[in-house]
């Protein structure tokens, strides 16, 4: 029997179900390690490194889109039953534009106190009240009553917090980071003021948490640390990495790829255990050659929209243009379903239409950032490089990361996509039509 053909409205969804977790990561799930890095398979990596220690830090780094959170879900369904894995996105629970290593830490133990509560997991009431005590006089060390006080001094004992006390406690701490970020009178930031401490009694609890496990394994996620910008990811990795180090448990922090092409990347393995990539798909090599990759992205796409979805002309624009990058694949369909009398199946017209549209993007992403990078000083700058790597590519040598500030602004704009295990960096294929339709840019 035919599958049904589905309407716009069917592609949409299909297209907008972002990481593929439960039901849809069964259902849509395609393997890409062989067309992202033949020699190494991400996930295989992952699990090889949990197993060596158990406060293993690990930064997993990738392009914005290319399939981090779906690669880590996949993760913990391997890992199985022997895991208690708790993760966050901070794009979710906080602010992305005043991001710190305390309020990480803060949310992080507010969805490890949740999950253990959730579970049935039984915890020390002598270590969760030690926690709390903590917690609860630091937020409020100038608003110490009267009757508090008078409580202590004749010996009379309150009552011992539960964890349902700690997971209440830290979800208030969690709104003030989220809402009151710039704040400077909050409780949270009486909390920030100590980090030390901070850490001292977070990893109380994420003992006390462990013990409760009778020997499964503990693992911590943050996800979405990738969206950052360069002045903010800066301050969070390089300039104060002990807040995300300093804690007793194995942790993957999603990084942005920029990040790791900074003349300070060295120090990124020096204060973490494990620095691991996710590389793009590769569609097609230096030269244009078509590659593994394109086979498996049409599949991805043909797996969630059903095979009514693109005529194989559209499909082909679709791969060739996009350049393994699955976040604008999908956008660029979404954009073609929203076109006046679009038919489905969605035709070659309608798709490069809407890359048209994404074209035009890149020109305003392909912009100086708002925090001053060193050697960048003018906007011509950017379409410059990409015009030297373009070249290099186009002659079967692809240009290399430099480290400098301007490979990471491209990278943030994926104006440069990063391909394979050899690190060889490719001008996105729309990139390419704008450098070659505009020689003044």
């Amino acid at each position: 029997m035919p599958e049904p053909v589905p309407t716009l409205r069917d592609i949409r969804k299909a297209c907008e179900l972002g990481p593929l977790r439960g039901s849809a990561l069964t259902k849509f799930w395609v393997d890409t390690d062989a067309a992202r890095d033949p020699h190494r398979f991400v996930r295989h990596s992952l699990r090889e490194l949990l197993g060596d220690r158990d406060d293993c830090k690990i930064l997993f780094y990738g392009h914005s889109g290319s399939g981090k959170s779906t690669e880590l879900n996949k993760l913990v369904n391997e890992l199985g039953p022997d895991w208690f894995v708790v993760g966050f996105s901070v794009r979710d629970e906080m602010s992305l534009t005043e991001i710190n290593g305390e309020d990480i830490v803060l949310v992080l133990m507010e969805r490890l106190a949740a999950a253990a509560l959730e579970a049935g997991i039984e915890i020390d009431r002598e270590a969760l009240g030690a926690v709390h005590h903590w917690f609860d006089s630091v937020s409020h060390e100038r608003q110490e009553t009267n009757a508090r006080a008078a409580r202590l001094e004749t010996g009379v004992q309150a009552r011992t917090p539960s964890l349902l006390d700690i997971v209440k406690l830290f979800a208030s701490f969690k709104a003030e980071v989220r809402y009151e970020a710039n704040n400077k009178e909050t409780r949270v930031e009486r909390i920030r003021r100590r980090p030390g401490e901070l850490l001292a009694y977070s990893n109380q609890l994420v003992n006390a948490v462990r013990t409760g496990l009778a020997g499964r394994h503990l693992l911590l996620i943050v996800e979405d640390l990738d969206k950052l910008d360069i002045a903010t990811a800066r301050q969070v990795f390089f300039l104060r990495p002990t807040m995300l180090t300093g804690l007793d448990a194995s942790i993957v922090y999603t990084i942005p790829i920029f990040t790791f092409h900074s003349p300070e990347a060295g120090l990124l393995r020096t204060q973490f255990h494990r620095v691991v990539s996710l590389p793009m798909i590769k569609v097609a090599g230096p030269r244009g050659e078509r590659a593994e990759g394109y086979r498996v992205v049409g599949e991805i796409i043909g797996r969630r929209l059903g095979p009514s979805a693109l005529t194989a002309e559209a499909l082909d624009l679709l791969i060739e243009k996009t350049g393994g990058v699955l976040q604008h694949a999908f956008e660029v369909i979404v954009g073609a379903t929203l076109l006046r009398d679009a038919p489905v199946p969605l035709g070659r017209e309608q798709i490069r239409y809407s890359l048209q549209r994404r074209k035009s993007e890149f020109l305003t992403e392909i912009t100086l950032p708002y925090n001053e990078v060193d050697g960048l000083k003018d906007r011509k700058q950017l379409f410059d490089r990409l015009r030297e790597c373009l070249g290099s590519q186009r002659a079967g040598m692809p240009s290399r990361p430099t480290g400098e500030g301007i490979d990471q602004v491209l990278l943030k704009s994926c104006a440069l996509v990063e391909y394979n295990g050899e690190c060889w960096l490719g001008v996105h294929p729309l990139v390419q039509d704008l450098l070659d339709e505009d020689p003044a840019l």
